[in-house]
């Protein structure tokens, strides 16, 4: 595949080297010699004293000897040039691959201002371009030139004297003058010939622009095919050596099998490895974060991480924000302080330790979803990010920035705009150079803020009155015009909100390093484009029902974003009733009315009563009235200032009675007719309200506001209070709505006085089994942790439960899940469908959780109707929300079991599927008939139906017992000692209730174990029995549940046996710890009818079995302990070991 470097040919031959003619833009300048020669003087003693001096004289000898540049008469030398050596660094010579070790450049910026320096259109590549095709083929060639700007001719005479140098030989005394003959590498248009000359050579050869890319002197071949891309490789060197370029073989990087090479070789910038097809970033810095000492030390250790494509994003931006906290901290001179160098040895630890290798190929060829791509974009009060990913998680490019810090009121929602328009224009210019191979199909946007996806949605003025208005209307029209580039080249783009963790761009954003959020990211991408599929199947109208997805409309254009505030035409204040003229035409003054009409107010007195103000309003009104035929008059029809109402001259009067100074309180001022308003509260496109100012002490004018609002519409509570929001402010506002609206005659006759339970239609009932079901999370649960058996590894995670809940049968499905996040909410929905099947509709809550793109897509792309329950409505979300307490309920029995938590999760659901009501009268309970299923849910149950009477079955008013009746033989009390005080005595073990609800999800609700002191009447002083602290509280006996004795035991394990009332005797207790412990007991318990025929005591023989133990109102399940003198003891969960009289154990 390599060829040997052609040799020059003598000169007089004739070539057919290219050339190029510098392009003046200006006339061409002149200089003098002397300056130069004290230069050369001085470049020659630096030289000396580094001893590379001679190695120096002999590249300028080879310079001549190549015909790079030619001897001339100093005098004819028109514009002279500077020159310096550089000598490459250590990585380059140690591996011997450089053409010129120690190489003369020549400074050519004198001349930057006079040549044009302007690229050829499409011709702007760099180094993300090139690295960009050689990740999209599975084959590439790289190709370096040798000495590339030199082969390209500068055959004007004019030109060639205007980049004279000189240089002085050792063993001669005078300088010699030298000019180029060919192009050098320090002019300003030396890009432009070289990307002019190879793309001749391109052109020539007729290679696809799809296959190659040039950067400067490197040339970038790729193909999928290897025997393809041999073919290319030989056609570009062909033309390569028509004119006369030179190869360096020694840096010729290949794919191809002959020429691959074996060891790690730098790739544009990158470490490529061949061994693994992966890049990387040299991590390997030019300095040790140790050794730095300034500021001046830090700036030049910052730069030397080239990171092109953004792998290592998160750490660069937070070495950004270490430089930015310790330019703050310290002064260009001054140490850095001993926290920030701190800082940059951990973080230079951590980038040193972390393997940053990433893939070389994009997307192999047996993957799917080849034309999708993902951008992700984040901001935070302190920097913004967006990565461009593939389908599978491969990163293609990552920008980040750091946030302006002397912006005030820095917060996310402001930037993230400015984020999402960023990150758009990179990716507009990346693929519109890479359409010719990339073929993108469509691009999924996925924002942190939600508010940005609404912003886009709502209809756009293009012409701002403020500020913010204006900078919220330029971001817009940025992002919509990105969008509509994008569409232009076929590429659908959508918008969608991802926040949290998902979103890959969060850690980026906040300055962290990617480690601290450990997500799966192949979970993550499976179900963007699971989604990616859900939106294909909807058509472009039903997909913009979607508020959470947003997709340019087809008829969009192009517009310009607005530069400036459109500022409203201010009226000038007259006190006179006539119309001033300001010129010779007669046209009228604009009148300032509002000051007119009010200095004619006939009332100066605050009205008392409802009579006074109506007497005001009606009088203001005959004046607004009389103004209005005035100035009709006036101005021939047309409108002129600000139309005066009269509630507005009230309100206006009013606050000059009582709110002098409130325009100096924050959010106050006064607008441009000195009325005072307050701008406090944000619309969602960005804009402020300005809400006229009602004194608090005005209520009849607050009631008379309100009134007339609410009679334009008629609408209810809300609808009323949001009219009023944006054009009034006073304190309490929501007070006098509710008082108005409820008294409106015409909504009383109009809308019915007892709310219905259900709205007709809206809700329908289920007919068959999963027909309809109820969606809803449970938790967060406090996972216990179980020893060292390894079985619940990662259960900890698992801190919330999915729960659906069929409408019909009540029965329930449920999975376990990390987080409320949008992903996760999707695969336990997912989980639970493929066990149900996929239902008609679903009940929800209004919850982010399920209110997201990812979660709407999926249903709508499956025709599952989605109906969400507003917030308190019980007789809609209590339908499936019921469900959950008996589910709770078998979570606290089973969680001392060593399994994992959503092995736990699924018993649970399956135990309360299978629950029977031991407490019901009859012989058949509301939840028999209403679960006339089995629990796999296939076909209905004709055992119970053929035991039931004729009266008892079911029917077609089915519904109605599942919505009012099944619930209503709950138990809703508990036995506690109050039901029985007098067996509570001195010096017996009780525990006590908690006031509210489980302090945790599983945990009990009883406090203790206490110790009963003393009694006084209805009063007990206990003190607990365990712990430290020994402190006697005070509670009245009917809050305390108390222990079991062991005659009640015996009465309620041989209910049939005469038994001994063992209570009769005052000397035998009902349970004292140092008394020798009997049978157990579960006389009175609530749970000791269930349980009496179904268990058996525990025995000394079941030491170290599970077992269940029963307090007053739960079950619990725990490990048998030894038992001792005080009985047994159990091992609950994660709770130490209790120590009480009895158990039970349940096979």
């Amino acid at each position: 595949m390599s060829i040997q470097p052609p040799i020059d040919t003598p000169i007089g031959t004739p070539t057919e080297r290219l050339t190029h003619h510098l392009r003046w833009t200006r006339p061409p300048p002149t200089n003098k010699k002397a300056p130069f020669l004290a230069r050369l003087q001085r470049l020659i003693t630096n030289l000396s004293k580094r001893r590379l001096y001679e190695e120096y004289d002999r590249q300028i000898q080879q310079f001549e000897e190549r015909h790079y540049i030619r001897r001339v008469d100093p005098r004819s030398i028109k514009f002279w040039l500077n020159h310096f050596p550089v000598v490459k660094g250590d990585v380059t010579q140690h591996s011997g691959k450089s053409s010129m070790k120690l190489r003369p450049v020549f400074d050519g910026g004198p001349l930057a201002g006079f040549i044009s320096a302007q690229l050829p259109p499409g011709c702007e590549q760099g180094v993300i371009q090139s690295i960009g095709l050689l990740r999209h083929y599975q084959h590439f060639v790289c190709i370096d030139l040798q000495q590339a700007f030199l082969s390209v001719s500068l055959p004007s005479i004019e030109d060639q004297l205007h980049t004279g140098f000189l240089w002085k030989a050792p063993n001669t005394t005078q300088p010699t003058a030298y000019c180029f003959q060919r192009v050098l590498f320090g002019l300003p248009d030396s890009p432009y010939a070289l990307v002019e000359a190879l793309n001749k050579v391109i052109q020539k050869c007729k290679i696809p622009a799809h296959h190659i890319r040039t950067l400067m002197d490197d040339i970038s071949i790729a193909s999928d095919d290897a025997q393809h891309l041999a073919d290319l490789v030989t056609e570009v060197r062909s033309g390569l050596k028509n004119h006369r370029f030179t190869e360096n073989v020694r840096k010729l990087l290949t794919t191809l099998p002959e020429c691959r090479p074996r060891e790690p070789e730098g790739l544009l910038g990158l470490i490529w490895d061949p061994k693994t097809d992966t890049l990387s970033v040299r991590t390997e810095l030019k300095h040790l974060a140790a050794n730095l000492t300034t500021l001046a030390d830090l700036r030049a250790y910052s730069t030397s991480l080239f990171d092109p494509l953004g792998i290592c994003l998160e750490y660069v931006m937070r070495l950004r924000k270490i430089v930015r906290g310790a330019r703050l901290d310290t002064d260009s001179l001054s140490k850095l302080s001993s926290g920030i160098r701190t800082a940059l040895v951990k973080w230079e630890d951590e980038l040193k330790t972390r393997d940053h290798r990433v893939p070389r190929v994009l997307h192999p060829a047996d993957w799917s979803h080849a034309g999708i791509l993902c951008l992700f974009t984040d901001s935070s009060d302190q920097a913004g990010a967006g990565i461009l990913t593939t389908s599978y998680g491969r990163r293609m490019m990552a920008r980040g920035f750091l946030q302006d810090e002397s912006i005030k009121n820095r917060t996310a929602p402001r930037f993230e705009l400015d984020t999402l328009a960023i990150s758009l224009g990179w990716t507009v210019k990346l693929l519109t150079e890479a359409n010719d191979y990339l073929h993108t199909a469509s691009l999924l946007v996925f924002t942190d803020n939600l508010c940005s996806v609404l912003r886009l949605r709502r209809t756009m003025t293009l012409l701002p009155t403020s500020v913010s208005q204006l900078v919220t209307t330029r971001r817009l029209v940025k992002i919509r015009n990105a969008l509509f580039e994008l569409e232009s080249m076929g590429i659908s783009v959508y918008i969608m909100h991802l926040s949290g963790t998902d979103n890959i761009a969060d850690a980026a954003s906040r300055c962290r390093t990617a480690d601290v959020v450990d997500q799966d990211y192949d979970a993550l991408f499976q179900q963007v484009r699971d989604t990616y599929d859900d939106i294909l199947r909807c058509d472009r109208d039903l997909l913009s029902t979607v508020t959470s997805i947003y997709r340019l409309p087809s008829d969009y254009r192009p517009t310009t974003p607005p530069t400036r505030v459109v500022k409203t035409e201010k009226t000038k204040k007259s006190s006179t009733k006539t119309a001033e003229t300001d010129d010779d035409d007669g046209i009228p003054c604009p009148l300032d009315e509002i000051n007119v009409i009010t200095a004619t107010l006939p009332f100066t007195d605050p009205p008392t009563s409802a009579e006074d103000l109506m007497k005001q309003y009606y009088a203001a009104k005959l004046l607004v009235k009389s103004w209005h035929l005035l100035r009709s008059e006036f101005s021939n029809g047309d409108a002129i200032g600000r139309t005066a109402t009269p509630l507005t001259l009230l309100v206006r009067h009013q606050q000059a009675q009582d709110l002098a100074g409130f325009d100096k309180l924050p959010f106050h001022r006064r607008d441009e007719n000195g009325d005072i308003v307050k701008v406090s509260r944000q619309r969602i496109d960005g804009s402020s309200y300005h809400q006229l100012v009602i004194p608090k002490h005005s209520l009849l004018l607050q009631r008379l506001a309100t009134i007339q609002e609410h009679v334009k519409h008629h609408q209810g509570i809300g609808g009323t209070l949001r009219r009023l929001t944006p054009l009034y402010s006073w304190l309490k506002m929501k007070r006098t709505v509710v008082s108005v609206c409820r008294t409106c005659r015409s909504c009383l006759h109009a809308k019915p006085q007892r709310t219905v339970s259900s709205a007709a239609g809206s809700l329908r009932a289920p007919k068959q089994v999963w027909e309809f079901i109820g969606l809803d999370h449970t938790g967060p649960y406090d996972v216990p942790l179980h020893g060292k058996d390894g079985l619940s590894t990662h259960s900890e995670s698992y801190r919330f439960c999915l729960v659906a809940t069929c409408l019909l049968s009540g029965f329930i499905a449920a999975v376990a899940t990390p987080s409320l996040s949008a992903r996760h909410t999707l695969l336990g929905l997912k989980a639970i469908l493929a066990t149900t099947g996929t239902p008609s509709g679903i009940r929800l809550d209004n919850s982010k959780s399920f209110t997201n793109p990812l979660v709407r897509s999926f249903c709508l792309a499956r025709s599952i109707r989605l109906q969400y329950i507003p917030p308190r409505c019980p007789n809609r979300g209590g339908t499936y929300e019921r469900s959950h307490g008996p589910f709770n309920e078998q979570l606290r029995i089973l969680q001392g079991l060593p399994q994992p938590w959503p092995l736990t999760v699924l018993q649970a659901a399956h135990i309360a599927n299978c629950r029977h009501r031991w407490d019901a009268p009859g012989p058949t309970s509301p939840w028999e008939m209403a679960h006339t299923y089995p629990p796999n849910q296939a076909t209905p149950s004709a055992a119970l139906a053929e035991c039931l009477s004729g009266a008892n079955q079911p029917n077609g008013r089915l519904a109605d017992w599942i919505f009012n009746r099944w619930e209503t033989s709950r138990e809703t009390t508990r036995l506690r000692a109050g039901d029985d005080p007098d067996l509570v005595g001195l010096d017996d073990v009780v525990y006590l209730q908690h006031h509210t609800r489980r302090p945790t999800k599983l945990g009990s609700p009883l406090d203790g174990p206490f110790r009963v002191l003393q009694r006084d009447g209805n009063m007990l002083r206990l003190s607990r029995t365990t712990g430290g602290g020994k402190i006697i509280i005070s509670q009245p006996v009917d809050k305390v549940v108390r222990t079991v004795s062991a005659a009640d035991a015996i009465d309620a394990l041989a209910p049939n046996s005469p038994g001994v009332d063992r209570h009769s005797d005052p000397a035998t207790p009902v349970h004292r710890v140092d008394h020798r412990v009997t049978e157990p007991s579960l006389r009175g318990h609530p749970l000791g009818s269930k349980y009496r025929h179904h268990g058996q005591p525990a025995t000394a023989d079941d030491v170290g079995r599970y077992v269940y133990f029963a307090s007053k109102t739960d079950l619990y399940m725990g490990e048998l302990l030894a038992k001792d003198l005080s009985g047994y003891r159990i091992r609950l969960s994660t709770y130490s070991p209790l120590r009480v009289s009895w158990y039970l154990l349940i096979p």
